[in-house]
Protein backbone atom coordinates (compact mmCIF):
# COMPACT_ATOMS: atom_id res chain seq x y z
CA UNK A 1 0.00 0.00 0.00
CA UNK A 2 1.57 3.27 -0.73
CA UNK A 3 1.04 6.63 1.38
CA UNK A 4 2.19 8.77 -1.09
CA UNK A 5 -0.78 10.04 -3.11
CA UNK A 6 -1.28 13.47 -4.53
CA UNK A 7 -4.92 14.84 -5.21
CA UNK A 8 -4.74 17.53 -8.00
CA UNK A 9 -8.35 17.00 -9.34
CA UNK A 10 -10.64 20.78 -9.09
CA UNK A 11 -13.96 19.84 -7.63
CA UNK A 12 -14.55 23.01 -10.45
CA UNK A 13 -14.67 20.52 -13.03
CA UNK A 14 -17.84 18.51 -11.22
CA UNK A 15 -21.24 20.23 -12.64
CA UNK A 16 -24.16 18.54 -11.55
CA UNK A 17 -27.11 17.95 -13.60
CA UNK A 18 -29.50 20.66 -13.17
CA UNK A 19 -26.67 23.41 -12.72
CA UNK A 20 -24.90 22.23 -16.50
CA UNK A 21 -27.71 22.54 -17.95
CA UNK A 22 -29.42 25.92 -16.76
CA UNK A 23 -25.92 27.06 -17.36
CA UNK A 24 -25.04 26.12 -21.33
CA UNK A 25 -27.52 28.08 -23.83
CA UNK A 26 -29.07 26.48 -26.36
CA UNK A 27 -27.38 26.87 -29.43
CA UNK A 28 -28.55 29.02 -31.59
CA UNK A 29 -31.19 28.23 -34.18
CA UNK A 30 -30.95 27.88 -37.70
CA UNK A 31 -32.36 28.45 -41.04
CA UNK A 32 -33.65 31.60 -40.68
CA UNK A 33 -32.58 32.92 -44.37
CA UNK A 34 -33.70 28.90 -45.83
CA UNK A 35 -37.29 29.74 -43.84
CA UNK A 36 -37.44 33.14 -45.53
CA UNK A 37 -36.69 32.29 -48.91
CA UNK A 38 -39.61 29.30 -48.81
CA UNK A 39 -41.82 31.70 -47.41
CA UNK A 40 -41.63 33.92 -50.25
CA UNK A 41 -42.07 30.70 -52.56
CA UNK A 42 -44.90 29.58 -51.05
CA UNK A 43 -47.41 32.38 -49.64
CA UNK A 44 -48.24 33.48 -53.03
CA UNK A 45 -49.68 29.95 -54.65
CA UNK A 46 -50.92 29.33 -51.34
CA UNK A 47 -52.60 32.25 -51.10
CA UNK A 48 -54.15 31.97 -54.42
CA UNK A 49 -55.75 28.99 -53.64
CA UNK A 50 -58.11 31.21 -51.49
CA UNK A 51 -57.66 34.60 -52.93
CA UNK A 52 -57.85 37.26 -51.52
CA UNK A 53 -58.25 36.05 -47.79
CA UNK A 54 -55.68 33.69 -48.18
CA UNK A 55 -53.03 35.90 -49.32
CA UNK A 56 -52.72 37.68 -46.05
CA UNK A 57 -53.66 34.28 -43.58
CA UNK A 58 -50.55 32.92 -45.48
CA UNK A 59 -48.27 35.86 -44.98
CA UNK A 60 -49.40 36.10 -41.60
CA UNK A 61 -48.55 32.37 -40.69
CA UNK A 62 -45.08 32.92 -42.31
CA UNK A 63 -44.60 35.82 -40.29
CA UNK A 64 -45.61 34.08 -36.94
CA UNK A 65 -43.29 31.10 -37.49
CA UNK A 66 -40.23 33.73 -38.39
CA UNK A 67 -40.79 35.37 -35.57
CA UNK A 68 -41.21 32.55 -33.17
CA UNK A 69 -37.82 31.40 -34.85
CA UNK A 70 -36.24 34.96 -34.03
CA UNK A 71 -37.48 35.03 -30.74
CA UNK A 72 -37.23 31.43 -29.27
CA UNK A 73 -35.12 29.65 -31.42
CA UNK A 74 -34.71 25.74 -30.65
CA UNK A 75 -36.65 25.76 -27.64
CA UNK A 76 -39.75 25.58 -30.08
CA UNK A 77 -40.19 21.87 -30.79
CA UNK A 78 -40.55 22.63 -34.24
CA UNK A 79 -41.38 18.85 -34.99
CA UNK A 80 -43.89 18.71 -32.66
CA UNK A 81 -45.35 21.93 -34.30
CA UNK A 82 -45.29 20.92 -37.32
CA UNK A 83 -47.48 17.90 -36.91
CA UNK A 84 -50.04 19.94 -35.06
CA UNK A 85 -50.42 22.44 -37.41
CA UNK A 86 -50.80 19.76 -40.41
CA UNK A 87 -53.54 17.82 -38.34
CA UNK A 88 -54.86 20.98 -37.46
CA UNK A 89 -55.25 21.40 -41.66
CA UNK A 90 -56.76 18.01 -41.78
CA UNK A 91 -59.60 18.08 -39.11
CA UNK A 92 -60.35 21.90 -39.30
CA UNK A 93 -63.62 21.62 -41.92
CA UNK A 94 -63.62 24.04 -44.71
CA UNK A 95 -66.32 26.13 -45.71
CA UNK A 96 -66.95 29.52 -43.99
CA UNK A 97 -63.20 28.89 -42.97
CA UNK A 98 -61.72 28.15 -46.24
CA UNK A 99 -59.05 30.76 -45.66
CA UNK A 100 -57.09 29.38 -43.19
CA UNK A 101 -56.45 26.46 -45.06
CA UNK A 102 -53.28 28.50 -47.05
CA UNK A 103 -51.44 29.68 -43.53
CA UNK A 104 -52.08 26.01 -42.40
CA UNK A 105 -50.28 25.00 -44.96
CA UNK A 106 -47.23 27.25 -45.13
CA UNK A 107 -46.87 27.04 -41.28
CA UNK A 108 -46.40 23.34 -41.45
CA UNK A 109 -43.89 23.21 -44.26
CA UNK A 110 -41.69 26.41 -42.43
CA UNK A 111 -41.99 23.97 -39.23
CA UNK A 112 -40.86 20.68 -40.75
CA UNK A 113 -38.28 22.42 -42.58
CA UNK A 114 -36.81 23.64 -39.74
CA UNK A 115 -37.10 20.89 -37.70
CA UNK A 116 -35.14 19.40 -40.32
CA UNK A 117 -32.33 21.86 -39.94
CA UNK A 118 -32.16 22.09 -36.48
CA UNK A 119 -32.32 18.60 -35.07
CA UNK A 120 -30.27 17.11 -32.79
CA UNK A 121 -28.41 13.70 -34.20
CA UNK A 122 -30.66 10.52 -33.11
CA UNK A 123 -29.76 8.68 -29.85
CA UNK A 124 -28.29 6.00 -31.92
CA UNK A 125 -25.61 8.22 -33.45
CA UNK A 126 -22.54 7.65 -31.68
CA UNK A 127 -20.72 10.71 -31.70
CA UNK A 128 -19.83 12.59 -28.23
CA UNK A 129 -23.58 13.94 -26.77
CA UNK A 130 -23.29 17.64 -26.27
CA UNK A 131 -21.82 19.38 -23.19
CA UNK A 132 -24.56 19.96 -21.12
CA UNK A 133 -26.65 17.19 -22.03
CA UNK A 134 -27.92 14.16 -20.21
CA UNK A 135 -25.74 12.04 -21.69
CA UNK A 136 -22.92 13.97 -21.33
CA UNK A 137 -24.26 14.47 -17.69
CA UNK A 138 -24.12 10.68 -16.77
CA UNK A 139 -20.66 10.14 -18.80
CA UNK A 140 -19.19 12.75 -16.00
CA UNK A 141 -20.80 10.53 -13.02
CA UNK A 142 -19.77 7.45 -14.58
CA UNK A 143 -16.36 9.01 -15.13
CA UNK A 144 -15.44 10.30 -12.19
CA UNK A 145 -16.72 7.39 -10.52
CA UNK A 146 -14.41 5.25 -12.26
CA UNK A 147 -11.51 7.13 -11.66
CA UNK A 148 -12.23 7.17 -7.66
CA UNK A 149 -12.57 3.39 -7.53
CA UNK A 150 -9.21 3.14 -10.12
CA UNK A 151 -7.50 5.51 -7.67
CA UNK A 152 -8.56 3.39 -4.55
CA UNK A 153 -7.12 -0.02 -6.83
CA UNK A 154 -4.11 1.86 -7.14
CA UNK A 155 -3.33 3.32 -3.78
CA UNK A 156 -4.11 0.04 -2.21
CA UNK A 157 -2.52 -2.53 -4.27
CA UNK A 158 0.87 -0.35 -4.92
CA UNK A 159 3.67 -1.07 -2.66
CA UNK A 160 5.63 2.37 -0.64
CA UNK A 161 8.09 2.89 -3.16
CA UNK A 162 5.61 4.24 -5.83
CA UNK A 163 3.99 7.38 -5.73
CA UNK A 164 0.48 8.29 -6.97
CA UNK A 165 -0.64 11.49 -8.87
CA UNK A 166 -4.41 12.23 -9.66
CA UNK A 167 -6.16 14.73 -12.07
CA UNK A 168 -2.73 16.27 -13.00
CA UNK A 169 -2.77 19.05 -16.03
CA UNK A 170 -0.20 20.08 -17.62
CA UNK A 171 0.11 22.60 -20.66
CA UNK A 172 -0.68 20.54 -23.99
CA UNK A 173 -1.91 17.96 -22.26
CA UNK A 174 -5.51 16.07 -23.41
CA UNK A 175 -7.19 17.36 -20.79
CA UNK A 176 -6.47 15.77 -17.00
CA UNK A 177 -4.06 12.77 -16.55
CA UNK A 178 -6.62 10.73 -14.81
CA UNK A 179 -3.66 8.53 -13.07
CA UNK A 180 -0.26 9.05 -12.99
CA UNK A 181 2.44 6.14 -11.17
CA UNK A 182 5.86 7.36 -10.49
CA UNK A 183 8.15 4.20 -9.30
CA UNK A 184 11.27 1.91 -9.45
CA UNK A 185 9.83 0.59 -12.88
CA UNK A 186 9.05 4.13 -14.85
CA UNK A 187 6.80 6.78 -15.75
CA UNK A 188 3.16 5.34 -16.25
CA UNK A 189 0.05 7.50 -17.55
CA UNK A 190 -3.36 6.53 -17.16
CA UNK A 191 -6.48 6.79 -18.67
CA UNK A 192 -9.62 5.69 -17.13
CA UNK A 193 -12.39 4.77 -18.91
CA UNK A 194 -15.65 3.82 -16.96
CA UNK A 195 -17.57 2.22 -20.13
CA UNK A 196 -19.78 -0.74 -20.24
CA UNK A 197 -20.21 -2.42 -23.61
CA UNK A 198 -18.36 -4.79 -25.99
CA UNK A 199 -15.43 -2.17 -26.46
CA UNK A 200 -12.47 -3.27 -29.15
CA UNK A 201 -9.55 -1.77 -31.14
CA UNK A 202 -9.80 -2.20 -35.06
CA UNK A 203 -6.32 -3.42 -37.04
CA UNK A 204 -6.11 0.23 -38.18
CA UNK A 205 -5.97 1.41 -34.76
CA UNK A 206 -10.23 2.71 -34.60
CA UNK A 207 -11.98 2.09 -31.96
CA UNK A 208 -15.39 0.73 -31.33
CA UNK A 209 -18.08 0.36 -28.81
CA UNK A 210 -21.23 -2.09 -28.79
CA UNK A 211 -24.19 -1.38 -26.26
CA UNK A 212 -27.43 -3.37 -26.03
CA UNK A 213 -30.29 -1.36 -26.41
CA UNK A 214 -33.55 -1.82 -23.74
CA UNK A 215 -35.27 -3.22 -26.76
CA UNK A 216 -32.02 -5.88 -27.47
CA UNK A 217 -30.83 -4.42 -30.42
CA UNK A 218 -27.21 -3.71 -30.73
CA UNK A 219 -25.60 -0.05 -31.38
CA UNK A 220 -22.82 1.50 -31.39
CA UNK A 221 -21.93 4.32 -28.94
CA UNK A 222 -19.12 6.75 -28.46
CA UNK A 223 -15.99 5.97 -27.15
CA UNK A 224 -13.62 8.00 -28.51
CA UNK A 225 -9.58 7.59 -29.26
CA UNK A 226 -8.22 6.49 -25.45
CA UNK A 227 -4.91 5.98 -27.16
CA UNK A 228 -4.59 8.59 -28.98
CA UNK A 229 -5.32 10.97 -25.23
CA UNK A 230 -2.72 9.06 -23.38
CA UNK A 231 -0.38 9.53 -26.48
CA UNK A 232 -0.97 13.38 -26.35
CA UNK A 233 -0.72 13.52 -22.64
CA UNK A 234 2.55 11.39 -22.57
CA UNK A 235 3.64 13.91 -25.15
CA UNK A 236 3.22 16.74 -22.59
CA UNK A 237 4.54 14.99 -19.85
CA UNK A 238 8.33 13.86 -21.62
CA UNK A 239 8.14 17.48 -22.44
CA UNK A 240 8.20 18.80 -19.15
CA UNK A 241 10.65 15.99 -18.10
CA UNK A 242 13.20 17.13 -20.93
CA UNK A 243 13.04 20.61 -19.92
CA UNK A 244 13.40 20.23 -15.69
CA UNK A 245 15.20 17.13 -15.40
CA UNK A 246 17.05 16.59 -18.66
CA UNK A 247 19.73 13.85 -16.72
CA UNK A 248 16.94 11.69 -17.37
CA UNK A 249 17.09 11.43 -20.92
CA UNK A 250 20.81 11.12 -21.14
CA UNK A 251 22.09 7.29 -21.89
CA UNK A 252 19.50 4.93 -21.15
CA UNK A 253 16.59 7.57 -21.73
CA UNK A 254 13.57 7.52 -19.46
CA UNK A 255 10.54 6.17 -21.11
CA UNK A 256 6.92 6.58 -20.07
CA UNK A 257 4.53 4.07 -20.48
CA UNK A 258 0.91 4.44 -21.14
CA UNK A 259 -2.17 2.82 -20.12
CA UNK A 260 -6.14 2.54 -21.07
CA UNK A 261 -7.57 1.22 -17.94
CA UNK A 262 -11.21 -0.17 -18.46
CA UNK A 263 -12.93 0.17 -14.64
CA UNK A 264 -16.39 -0.57 -15.78
CA UNK A 265 -17.51 -4.14 -14.10
CA UNK A 266 -19.66 -5.32 -17.79
CA UNK A 267 -16.64 -4.20 -20.16
CA UNK A 268 -15.74 -6.91 -22.78
CA UNK A 269 -12.54 -5.76 -23.79
CA UNK A 270 -10.79 -6.77 -26.97
CA UNK A 271 -7.84 -4.01 -27.47
CA UNK A 272 -4.87 -6.15 -29.18
CA UNK A 273 -4.22 -3.87 -31.52
CA UNK A 274 -4.55 -0.68 -29.51
CA UNK A 275 -1.78 1.82 -29.55
CA UNK A 276 -1.42 1.83 -25.86
CA UNK A 277 -1.97 -0.94 -23.64
CA UNK A 278 -5.43 -1.23 -22.74
CA UNK A 279 -6.28 -3.21 -19.82
CA UNK A 280 -9.18 -3.96 -17.28
CA UNK A 281 -8.48 -2.57 -13.27
CA UNK A 282 -8.04 -5.49 -12.12
CA UNK A 283 -4.98 -5.88 -14.01
CA UNK A 284 -3.49 -2.88 -14.09
CA UNK A 285 -0.97 -3.25 -10.93
CA UNK A 286 0.27 -6.15 -11.79
CA UNK A 287 0.89 -4.40 -15.52
CA UNK A 288 2.98 -1.40 -13.51
CA UNK A 289 4.84 -3.87 -10.61
CA UNK A 290 6.31 -6.63 -13.46
CA UNK A 291 6.93 -4.17 -15.81
CA UNK A 292 10.53 -4.40 -17.18
CA UNK A 293 12.03 -0.66 -17.78
CA UNK A 294 14.60 0.71 -19.55
CA UNK A 295 16.02 2.65 -16.91
CA UNK A 296 14.87 2.36 -12.89
CA UNK A 297 14.14 4.97 -11.24
CA UNK A 298 15.91 5.29 -8.03
CA UNK A 299 14.02 6.86 -4.70
CA UNK A 300 15.91 9.89 -5.32
CA UNK A 301 14.60 10.07 -8.73
CA UNK A 302 10.97 9.22 -8.10
CA UNK A 303 10.93 12.30 -5.74
CA UNK A 304 12.13 14.86 -8.02
CA UNK A 305 10.07 13.68 -11.16
CA UNK A 306 7.24 14.24 -8.97
CA UNK A 307 8.51 17.20 -7.90
CA UNK A 308 8.95 18.62 -11.31
CA UNK A 309 5.64 17.69 -12.85
CA UNK A 310 3.56 18.97 -9.62
CA UNK A 311 6.09 22.25 -9.91
CA UNK A 312 4.53 22.79 -13.84
CA UNK A 313 1.16 22.18 -13.10
CA UNK A 314 1.26 25.13 -10.28
CA UNK A 315 3.48 27.49 -13.20
CA UNK A 316 0.55 27.42 -15.28
CA UNK A 317 -1.46 28.64 -12.69
CA UNK A 318 -3.51 25.53 -12.78
CA UNK A 319 -6.30 23.84 -9.77
CA UNK A 320 -3.49 21.80 -8.22
CA UNK A 321 -3.84 20.64 -4.53
CA UNK A 322 -0.49 19.51 -2.71
CA UNK A 323 -1.02 16.87 -0.55
CA UNK A 324 0.49 13.76 0.92
CA UNK A 325 -3.26 11.81 1.13
CA UNK A 326 -3.37 8.43 3.02
CA UNK A 327 -3.97 5.65 0.74
CA UNK A 328 -6.29 3.80 3.99
CA UNK A 329 -8.26 7.23 3.68
CA UNK A 330 -8.88 6.55 0.08
CA UNK A 331 -9.72 2.97 0.87
CA UNK A 332 -11.96 3.48 3.56
CA UNK A 333 -14.37 4.78 1.61
CA UNK A 334 -12.94 8.62 0.86
CA UNK A 335 -14.60 10.86 3.69
CA UNK A 336 -14.83 14.46 3.12
CA UNK A 337 -11.43 15.49 4.98
CA UNK A 338 -8.64 13.22 4.00
CA UNK A 339 -6.39 12.25 6.55
CA UNK A 340 -2.63 13.34 5.56
CA UNK A 341 0.54 11.25 6.29
CA UNK A 342 4.40 11.87 6.51
CA UNK A 343 6.00 11.33 3.26
CA UNK A 344 9.33 8.52 3.61
CA UNK A 345 11.55 11.37 2.46
CA UNK A 346 11.88 14.55 2.80
CA UNK A 347 9.91 17.03 0.86
CA UNK A 348 11.44 20.04 -1.48
CA UNK A 349 11.12 23.64 -0.44
CA UNK A 350 8.21 23.95 -2.93
CA UNK A 351 6.06 21.33 -1.22
CA UNK A 352 6.28 22.37 2.54
CA UNK A 353 3.25 25.08 2.55
CA UNK A 354 0.70 23.67 4.35
CA UNK A 355 -1.63 21.43 2.10
CA UNK A 356 -5.50 22.46 1.87
CA UNK A 357 -7.60 18.84 2.73
CA UNK A 358 -9.33 17.80 -1.10
CA UNK A 359 -12.74 16.73 -1.06
CA UNK A 360 -14.00 14.04 -3.85
CA UNK A 361 -17.40 14.93 -5.32
CA UNK A 362 -20.47 13.55 -4.44
CA UNK A 363 -20.61 10.38 -6.85
CA UNK A 364 -22.46 6.91 -6.19
CA UNK A 365 -20.46 4.58 -4.93
CA UNK A 366 -22.46 1.43 -7.42
CA UNK A 367 -21.18 1.16 -10.96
Amino acid sequence: MTERVFDCTSNSMWLNHSHARAGKPRPPAKGFIAAVLTAVVLVPPAGAAEAPQGFAVATLSAASVLLLLRLFGTRVPWGWFGLLVGLAALVIPRGQVAAVGPGLFVGTVLCVLLWLINRQPGRRDHSRPALGSRERDAQLVMGLSGERHVSQVLARELSSDFVLVNGLKLPRGAGDVDHLVVGPTGVFLLETKMMAGKIECAPDGTWHRTKVGRAGTYYEAYIGDPAAQVQRNIFAVRNCLRRRMPSLFRGTPLWIEGLVVFAHPRTELTADHSRVPAVRVDEAVARICLHSPRRVLQAAEIESVVDALLAEANERRLPVTHQAQSAQAMVSGLSPSVALSRHKQPLSPSRTRRPALARWPAIPTTL
